[in-house]
């Protein structure tokens, strides 16, 4: 029986040196990416990173607050975006619990938390990656114990020497006092009854081909200067584009009807923060590879396919309407 020693990790384990773990014996690790609707876990990029590094096979999971539909689709869509930014070998997990009171205070029914977990792990496979669901012994006995959530792989905490969960689950949080040595510190650890690497590559979830080997990737989600380096007005050609200036999907040139355009919008301090072409997507520095300067002086006739109503940004008016 495959049984695989792995550790769970959020900002909250600050920062980890890796090669410690790995040397450590710790064969997986599922990265918090983010919490609520929507908050990134701070060191989640450091982790996934380091994770690559040194070849640790690694998945994901975020931390649900929701009271709402609303909420549900921000933050199902926000854990999506964060998941298509790098490239899990392990399932993409919605974790589902009260640590805190939230859901409590909220008043967050139980029908409410299964109906997330369902919907978000429905768009997680809608999106080609395998969805997990993780919660304690007692929120899957009491809180999420629902026949429609039984499809979807299940991650039990229990911390004990025996899971008495009775319902089939694939992974088991069973301490939360976990050493390794060189490593300063208590940590989650976990046993993983699947060998997901092996599964999901040959599978082709999380954006891998059925052969193991990795498609064509976007560029990943990297932190940009506040102030970047083109300005509004400059022609750029470049890679691909975004849908949306915080992430959103990624289209490569090759599938897009255009490769090059014009800055018409910044968002100062955002991932991508170039609209192109007023609508056509959004861009950062990474994939600019070239880019002409449009400068004009007083007393340039020019013409234009929309305005603005105030210098700063404001809203765009379209030519037909000038």
């Amino acid at each position: 029986m495959t049984k695989l020693l792995g550790i769970d990790v959020s900002e909250h384990n600050g920062v980890i040196n890796w090669d410690t773990i790995k040397k450590g014996g710790i064969e997986f690790a599922i990265i918090r990416s983010s919490y609520g609707h929507f908050v990134e876990d701070r060191q989640f990029r450091r982790n996934v990173k380091e994770c690559e590094r040194v070849h640790m096979p690694y998945g994901l999971y975020h931390y649900s607050y929701v009271a709402t539909d609303q909420e549900m689709r921000e933050e199902a869509s926000g854990f999506i975006r964060l998941c298509k930014s790098c490239k899990p070998s392990y399932p993409c997990f919605i974790d589902m619990e009260d640590a805190d009171g939230w859901k409590a205070s909220h008043h967050v029914s139980d029908a409410m938390n299964v109906k997330v977990c369902y919907y978000t792990c429905s768009e997680l496979e809608a999106n080609g990656f395998y969805a997990g669901i993780y919660a304690n012994l007692d929120w899957w006995n009491n809180h999420l114990n629902s026949s429609t959530l039984d499809r979807f792989d299940k991650w039990v905490a229990q911390w004990a020497s025996v899971n008495t969960y009775t319902k089939p689950y694939q992974m088991w949080q069973f301490t939360s006092d976990g050493r390794v040595d060189g490593y300063t510190g208590r940590l989650d650890m976990d046993y993983s009854f699947v060998d997901y690497e092996k599964l999901i590559t040959s599978m082709g979830f999380n954006g891998y081909h059925k052969d193991g080997n990795k498609p064509e990737n976007h560029p990943p989600i990297t932190t940009h200067p506040a102030r970047p380096r083109y300005s509004v007005g400059d022609k750029i050609a470049f890679k691909g584009l975004w849908t949306q200036s915080n992430g959103g999907n990624w289209y490569p040139v090759k599938n897009l009807a255009i490769k090059e355009g014009i800055i018409t919008k910044i968002l100062y301090g955002t991932q991508h923060p170039y609209l192109i072409n007023h609508n056509v997507g959004w861009a950062n520095d990474d994939v600019v590879i070239h880019q002409e300067s449009n400068r004009f002086k007083i007393g340039d006739k020019v013409s234009f396919d929309g305005l603005w109503t105030k210098a700063t940004a404001g809203y765009i008016i379209q030519a037909a309407h000038c």
